[in-house]
């Protein structure tokens, strides 16, 4: 994730002050509301076996538990990735996050098949408050209930802010494994967004090899552990869901990951391939280069990805004319895409779960008069062309 969730927080908190009925007025549609069966505290299950299942992997495929092959199409959902999640409930109630009907519109009007959630390693300290995962474990059954499996990813952006997993990571999967080891439709994304720089390290191929196995940065005396690590973590907790390895480059890079595959069985690889000012002249050959040549020999996910109009990284002022490039790029490989977020101005307008934010105005701007997020009726986003990409898979 590439927002700066600080700002979103103040952001949205002050629109909640000042009343939220520009984001969901009289006339905004919304899917009919149901409610969930309670999820136990210690363990998570899929419900009616209705969402995906079983996932694996043969060869560059990951197949379900039928056989067949399973191309995501999946939706990020946000707010339980920080220390005050509780905090942030409490506002999502007022405004429908995180909600039944959410859900049920990621579902049957998105055509998702997945919904991925960023979880927090400083929520399960020994010091933490009680209850996070029995949260988690409510959201994931309301998934599964609407026929979704889910992705559950380590992410430390909005606490520690380690660019790479470190003991706290292994105490985390030791954790998250066995919880939801009993549910094949949970799927475990290591880390979000490995981010040391290669400068730090001497080089791409040592950056990888820190990637695998683990070891120290010079640049800043700090030891890191390898996605290997994890790996052994999380088959060792008895788990043997299937795992999602993002590359590095903030998981944008997936260039070298057959000379550093890793090992334990069902591993599938993911990228988050937001644009950058080199693909407006031959994104194709980028793409290539970046995961789409390894997409060849191992199974590749982009299990995260958006635009929309903002002052953040990820807001390229070519986007309306590259995003369909992206899509059929990504369906010619067979790659599944998860799309960032269902959140006011990047997927959607205001807090309508049914209203895609679009390319729908003379221009596509970039910068700083643009607000987090973005309440604004006529928000630029990908949300439209996403939802066309899904529904025409």
């Amino acid at each position: 994730m590439r927002v700066t969730p600080a700002i979103a927080s103040i952001a949205i908190a002050s629109l909640l002050t000042a009343g939220c009925s520009q984001g969901r007025s009289a006339n905004t549609k919304m899917p009919t509301s149901t409610t969930a069966a309670p999820a136990s505290s210690t363990t998570s299950v899929p419900r009616a076996n209705l969402a995906p299942t079983g996932f694996h992997v043969s060869g560059n495929q990951i197949l379900d538990g039928s056989g067949r092959p399973f191309i995501a199409r999946g939706l990020e959902i946000y707010d339980v990735s920080s220390s005050n999640w509780k905090e942030n409930l409490v506002r999502d109630a007022s405004v429908g996050d995180l909600s039944p009907a959410e859900f049920q519109a990621a579902s049957q009007f998105w055509h998702a098949n997945l919904i991925r959630m960023q979880l927090t390693e400083d929520d399960l300290l020994p010091s933490s408050p009680p209850g996070y995962l029995a949260e988690i474990d409510s959201l994931v059954s309301l998934a599964n209930s609407d026929g979704m499996a889910v992705i559950v990813s380590d992410q430390t952006e909005e606490t520690s802010n380690s660019p790479a997993p470190t003991a706290e990571s292994v105490s985390f999967w030791s954790q998250v494994a066995r919880h939801f080891a009993s549910n094949p439709s949970v799927i475990f994304d290591l880390f979000n967004e490995w981010r040391i720089p290669n400068s730090d390290l001497g080089g791409e191929s040592q950056a990888w090899a820190l990637w695998q196995k683990g070891g120290t940065d010079p640049a800043t005396g700090r030891s890191y552990v390898g996605m290997q690590e994890l790996v052994n973590t999380v088959r060792q907790a008895g788990a043997t869901n299937l795992i999602l390895a993002q590359g590095i480059g903030a998981g944008g890079v997936l260039d070298q990951v057959t000379s550093h595959q890793l090992t334990g069985g069902d591993i599938a690889y993911a990228v988050h391939p937001y644009f950058n000012s080199q693909e407006a002249s031959n994104p194709t050959s980028l793409w290539d280069e970046r995961f789409g040549t390894a997409s060849q020999a191992v199974p590749v996910m982009a299990d995260e990805w958006g635009e929309y109009q903002s002052a953040k990284a990820e807001c390229f002022p070519g986007a309306p004319a590259l995003v369909p490039q992206l899509f059929a790029y990504l369906s010619a490989h067979k790659i599944g895409l998860v799309g960032w977020a269902l959140f006011p101005g990047v997927l959607i307008r205001g807090w309508s779960w049914t209203t895609p934010t679009a390319f729908d105005q003379a221009s596509y701007s970039c910068g700083s008069q643009i607000p987090f997020p973005d309440m604004s009726q006529s928000a630029q986003g990908a949300g439209a062309e996403l939802l066309r990409f899904f529904t025409g898979q």
